[in-house]
């Protein structure tokens, strides 16, 4: 048996789960470098209703201009999640 480590095991278990997520990355988490500022800049105009109050329609427009450059394959769904997170 392991050495017991002083410390609370509590708080190290929830330290640790707190970094763990289930399933892959999510698809602009994959998006090069490169194209991160842009991708923020997008999302900042839609939070500050620049780009209109269509989300879906936004979302579609979104997914094939990504797909059209070869950024990624996301669809619709994925855009709107990235979307609503804050």
């Amino acid at each position: 048996m392991a050495k017991s480590r002083s410390g609370n095991l509590l708080d190290d278990l929830r330290k640790e789960m707190a970094s763990v997520r289930h399933g892959g990355k999510r698809w602009h988490e994959k998006i090069a470098p490169e194209h991160l500022d842009e991708l923020a800049a997008i999302k900042a105009a839609w939070q500050a209703g620049e780009l209109g109050t269509r989300k879906k329609t936004l979302a579609r427009s979104i997914s094939v201009r990504l797909q059209e450059r070869g950024i990624s394959d996301v669809g619709v769904p994925g855009v709107i999640a990235w979307l609503d997170e804050a």
